[in-house]
């Protein structure tokens, strides 16, 4: 073989190094997951919690958690009325999303960046927060739900409502 055709050989077989490599940190990051998929279930409900959030529709983010209806008329009465100027910018794994597989139970820890839409009196500037927590999620009958009582006190400023057997 002359160098030319070494040459060649060892260029095919890096690339398909390189190409495996790459197929495998794309796989790692979910890129191939279905729409039903743990992870893709899990985002989803990441995003549309805060959605529901911003549109300021308790009711609709209470049905994305595992809550009897009495527990969640119980955490919609506790809903401060400053609640209403929350606007949630972001909610940000830290770290990937990755369910085991077989998982019923799952944690991600998050950072919730977020503002209040309107200026609280005596404040200078724009209102803005960021804050760290941990969203604990339930898989039910294939479907995944956030565990909302665990959830909500690793996070400041949600307060624990009295529930309804106590």
């Amino acid at each position: 073989m002359d160098q030319k055709q070494k040459l060649l050989i060892r260029n095919i077989a890096g690339g398909v190094i390189l190409l495996t490599l790459l197929l495998f940190v794309l796989a790692y990051c979910g890129v191939f997951e279905g729409a039903q998929s743990d992870e893709a279930q899990i985002r989803a409900l990441m995003e549309r919690a805060q959605e529901e959030i911003n549109d300021h529709d308790w009711e609709d983010l209470f049905d994305l958690t595992d809550m009897t209806e009495g527990e969640k008329q119980a955490w919609i009465n506790a809903v401060p009325r400053q609640a209403q100027l929350v606007q949630v910018d972001a909610v940000n794994p830290k770290g990937l999303v990755s369910v085991p597989v077989g998982a019923t139970d799952y944690e991600q820890e998050v950072s919730v960046l977020a503002h209040l839409e309107a200026p609280v009196v005596g404040s200078v500037g724009p209102q803005i927060d960021a804050v760290d927590g941990t969203l604990y999620f339930v898989k039910k009958d294939g479907r995944w739900f956030i565990d909302w009582k665990k959830s909500a006190p690793t996070f400041p400023y949600i307060p624990q409502p009295k529930m309804p057997d106590e």
